[in-house]
């Protein structure tokens, strides 16, 4: 096993979903933060476990170790990143054999994330004892998707492995699939289904990342709109400039602060997205609370004294209100009713299962 890394040991355990998997890449990338990396996912969607039985490294290291092994209908994750302190890329390759080292069939998965030029990956399926392509030039076989198929006459199955980009920027990561199909049934569904299941947590993952868009910018909107009432306030002529300035700033504070909370969910993601959603919708209140907490102080104001304020001006803060309280039913009825119309159920992970909530 050329170039193993000195992290032995590091990284995550296998999963069983697709999404976890995913996340789990997410999370060694945040931990390692900037520079050069590929993440990578790899789903066994196979009825035998996956042994890692070599890697090689043409440019840079494991910084979180794959799994030693894969059991059947898991799925693993690990990142490969660039050498410390090197203008360079992300250039490797692991192998992985089926039931073991000395099993009928291996899988090698590679990748190309170069410091510059295009992004690339390729897929290999061998039989035992056989060689195959130089594995350095097997990462660069693809520039978007990829799909390789083998027989095992031993086992009378149909392998196949689908790989492709879930993102593709200088920190990639690639989602490889391996499924087999017995081949005296000709057609069926498990490959369809494992390649369902990657798309379904790629599209999952874009919409969540929408949904954290959709809270932060209400809660930078509703945490802006509050103090600004105090506008309303009558001033004395000298200090008129100088209440305009506090206000505003009072008021960027208070949408900064309802604008980043929700986006904190992502630094511990709840598995559950009903969690996740009531999660971002409570924190979409923070800049309420610090515009609270601010206009306590506020040129020695109270809170008590921001309710006259509204109370004496009623018929511009209530359509005011109204307008931003229609806008906000309408964007939620359109986000989670056409973009995202199950925003709380998860699909099951066997079949015959029901939807999980």
């Amino acid at each position: 096993m050329a170039g193993k890394s000195t992290k032995q040991g590091r990284g995550e355990g296998p999963v069983d979903n697709a999404q976890a998997a995913i996340e789990g890449a997410k999370k060694l990338k945040r931990w390692y933060g900037d520079g050069i990396s590929t993440q990578v996912v790899i789903g066994n969607l196979t009825s035998l476990p996956l042994h890692l039985t070599a890697d090689d490294h043409f440019s840079g290291r494991f910084d979180y170790d794959p799994p030693p092994v894969i059991p059947a209908g898991m799925f693993g994750c690990f990142l490969h990143v660039k050498r410390d302190s090197a203008l360079c890329g992300s250039v490797a390759c692991v192998e992985y054999a089926l039931d073991g080292p000395f099993g009928t069939t291996k899988a090698r998965f590679g990748w190309c994330t170069p410091y510059s030029g295009t992004n690339l990956l390729g897929v290999e399926l061998l039989a035992f004892g056989e060689t195959g392509i130089d594995r350095q030039q097997l990462g660069q076989s693809s520039k978007g998707e990829s799909t390789v198929q083998r027989p095992d006459d031993v086992r009378n199955f149909q392998y196949t492995i689908h790989a492709k980009f879930g993102r593709n920027d200088s920190s990639t990561r690639i989602e490889y699939t391996l499924k087999e199909q017995a081949r005296q049934m000709g057609g069926g569904g498990g490959g369809a289904e494992a390649t369902q299941m990657m798309e379904e947590a790629s599209a999952d993952e874009a919409t969540q990342m929408m949904e954290g868009w959709f809270f932060s910018i209400w809660g930078g909107i509703v945490g802006g709109a509050v103090p600004l009432v105090m506008l309303l306030e009558p001033t004395p002529t000298e200090d008129k400039m100088n209440h305009q300035i506090a206000t505003g700033v009072v008021a960027m504070i208070c949408a900064l602060s309802g604008f980043a909370a929700p986006a904190a969910v992502e630094s511990w993601p709840p598995a559950s997205r009903f969690k996740r959603t009531f999660a971002r919708f409570s924190l979409m209140w923070t800049g309420v609370l610090v515009a609270v907490g601010e206009m306590t102080g506020l040129e020695g104001k109270s809170v008590d004294h921001y309710v006259n304020v509204v109370s004496d001006h009623t018929w511009q803060v209530v359509p005011a209100a109204l307008v931003l309280f229609t806008a906000a039913v309408a964007s939620t009825m359109v986000f989670f009713c056409v973009v995202r119309p199950r925003p709380f159920r998860r699909r099951a992970e066997g079949p015959g299962e029901p939807l999980l909530f």
